[in-house]
């Protein structure tokens, strides 16, 4: 097939996580499943969440209104984005590439705001590397003077949240696993094994 050993893999029949699970338990197992892989193995994942973890959820919580509005300013530009129509393409293959500027954007859009809720949620191993890619970039391309990356709590969700996780994603997944996601046969992951594993044998 052509991908790397240990790249662009789903786990499939574990036991899905307790109903009333915290948001601490959901990025714990996060952790734990990256201990799964060949290649994010080489992150320590348990030892940065006990490092970091707190002081992450407690910026998580404490700017979440914050993050909600940075994303709605991303998904706003969205039409006017030079790259809409490769995001597009991500998002729904060659069809959506070929709609209108509307319908790719509304697309887009929905899986900006689908990964926003993931993250906040904590149940990370629900999360895609396209959908972390695109809070990156609402990141990079929001107004400094309303989203302050010398916020400290800003500065806490992005440098060892979603950029952190971003990078650890990238060294299991690769371009032909964008919408891939450690655990996408179960929610919160909108997308069904099935129609993500044919867009991506289509690549």
């Amino acid at each position: 097939t052509g991908v790397p050993h240990g790249h662009d893999f789903i786990l499939v029949g574990l036991p899905s996580p307790a109903p009333n699970s915290t948001k601490a338990q959901l990025i714990q197992r996060w952790c734990s499943l990256v201990e799964f892989s060949p290649t994010m193995a080489v992150f320590n994942a348990d030892q940065w969440f006990s490092d970091q973890g707190e002081r992450l959820i407690a910026s998580m919580n404490e700017r979440a209104a914050m993050l909600h509005d940075l994303v709605s300013d991303y998904v706003n530009q969205l039409p006017r984005d030079p790259q809409l129509a490769v995001l597009a393409k991500i998002v729904g293959g060659a069809s959506l590439a070929r709609r209108s500027t509307v319908a790719q954007a509304e697309a887009v859009a929905a899986e900006a705001r689908a990964s926003l809720e993931i993250f906040l949620s904590g149940d990370w191993a629900c999360s895609s590397l396209f959908g972390r890619t695109l809070l990156n970039n609402a990141f990079q391309l929001s107004d400094p003077l309303r989203f302050p990356l010398n916020d400290p709590h800003l500065k806490v969700v992005f440098e060892s949240g979603i950029s952190l996780v971003m990078n650890v994603m990238e060294l299991g997944y690769d371009s032909r696993g964008w919408r891939l996601a450690m655990e996408m046969n179960r929610r919160p992951m909108g997308t069904t094994v099935a129609s993500c594993m044919e867009r991506f044998a289509a690549r």
